[in-house]
């Protein structure tokens, strides 16, 4: 306007505070607002994610994006997420929202160990699930209420308490370790629930099982394929590190037979230019990685963190120890010249930075 009264002024100020927030990635709105008690993670304090995990969660909340499918192994904060995900809605997205489980105990466990500290912990979502159950018996541990929406926690072992609920956003965790019963399959009948919202979201996450038997196996061959690269801070490129790309020092007798294996020594050996990278620059690799998709996304997005133990804490030589330990074969046969890998110059003395 290019002569506001004051009328007007007053009008627009007011129309102002009306405006929703800014949508903010989940990753961003996680570390902003969500915070670990004592007890619940090492350090307590705010969220912070790895960055394998930030692509994960900016997924979850793509509004373009309708199925995410998480390949998993244990301990890669893939709990945290789902948390994360169901305070998001809380707060900024009301809605129906249903987080399936395996068992009665994984659900009370959830509840109690992971959701309510990380949300009576954090001020954006304290006590905006209340846990008192009214007259009418409407709140539970397993089912509360917010205002704008709902929350129920659902074990698979009895798939007949899905069959009445509608939901907008469904979550699921560990779906290999459910079963089949009698009464149905609980994640078929899940997913059907869903089937009202044309915004409906569908996170699914587990560690597989059984290769041929497991679900999450096939979603993920539905997927676009997504894996996490690391980038080598020898030569720039960018690889998923696998098991056969662990070097370590072997003891050898006269004959050339391995008699010992020094696992301490345990070093990433990137498959672009053959160098073995110390452990002391994964973090760094970790920190400049990305996702990569292996093909076109034929339906909606579906992440796959492929063993993330190798982008986490474990180190090299504790894969390399279990490694041996799982009778896997020793690697080191597969790189140029007969001499086997370079040693990366960190060993002795900094990196050699790639270019840009």
């Amino acid at each position: 306007m290019p002569n506001p009264t004051r009328l007007d002024l007053a009008v627009a100020r007011s129309l102002a505070k009306l405006r929703p927030p800014p949508r903010k990635p989940l990753s961003t709105w996680m570390e902003d607002n969500l915070r670990l008690p004592e007890g619940l993670a090492a350090k307590a304090g705010p969220i912070r994610l790895w960055p394998f995990q930030r692509a994960i969660a900016d997924a979850i909340t793509d509004p373009e994006i309708e199925r995410v499918t998480v390949r998993k192994c244990v301990r890669v904060g893939y709990t945290t997420l789902l948390t994360g995900t169901l305070a998001s809605f809380v707060a900024n997205e009301p809605a129906p929202l249903l987080l399936l489980l395996p068992t009665d105990d994984d659900c009370r466990d959830y509840v109690v160990s992971d959701m309510e500290p990380v949300f009576d912990a954090s001020p954006v979502v304290a006590r905006a699930l209340s846990s008192d159950v009214d007259e009418s018996g409407r709140n539970t541990i397993r089912h509360r209420r917010f205002p704008g929406g709902s929350l129920k926690v659902v074990a698979a072992r009895s798939p007949r308490n899905l069959r009445r609920h509608t939901v907008r956003v469904l979550l699921i965790d560990e779906e290999d370790g459910m079963e089949v019963t009698d009464e149905g399959d609980a994640i078929d009948l899940a997913i059907k629930r869903t089937l009202s919202f044309p915004n409906r979201k569908i996170i699914r996450g587990s560690t597989p099982t059984d290769a041929d038997t497991s679900t999450i196996c096939r979603e993920y061959e539905a997927s676009d394929q997504r894996v996490y690269e690391i980038r080598c801070v020898e030569c720039g490129e960018f690889a998923e590190p696998r098991w056969e790309q662990i070097e370590w020092e072997k003891e050898r007798d006269g004959r050339g037979v391995v008699v010992a294996h020094r696992t301490k020594t345990a070093a990433w050996a990137c498959p672009h230019c053959g160098v073995l990278i110390p452990e002391r620059f994964k973090a760094e690799m970790v920190a400049n990685g990305r996702h990569q998709r292996a093909r076109r996304q034929p339906r909606g997005l579906e992440v796959s963190v492929h063993d993330p133990d190798r982008h986490r804490d474990p180190h090299h030589a504790d894969l390399a120890r279990r490694g041996r330990a799982a009778g896997l074969p020793a690697a080191g046969q597969r790189h140029r010249g007969a001499a086997g890998p370079r040693r990366h110059p960190g060993l002795h003395r900094g990196p050699r930075r790639p270019p840009g």
